[in-house]
């Protein structure tokens, strides 16, 4: 099974929003700063997980003759 690698479901404006709210995890001053920014980033890794998630389905159902290849 291949790693999973976020980045890859990410469009570059949303990788350079995560590179940034992980500078800022990483200077944060208080734990409900560092808290606040965690979840930020979390939110954007479950986007790519469901993005990712999207892709199989796709995939899946194009195999089955399901799906048009346009979709």
């Amino acid at each position: 099974m291949s790693t999973f690698r976020p980045f890859d479901y990410l469009d570059q404006q949303e990788q350079q929003e995560v590179l940034k709210y992980e500078h800022q995890l990483q200077v944060s001053r208080t734990v409900s700063e560092y808290l606040e920014i965690n979840r930020i980033i979390d939110d954007y890794l479950e986007l790519a997980r469901v993005r990712k998630r999207i892709a199989e389905i796709k995939d899946e159902l194009r195999a089955k003759g399901k799906l048009d290849e346009d979709n």
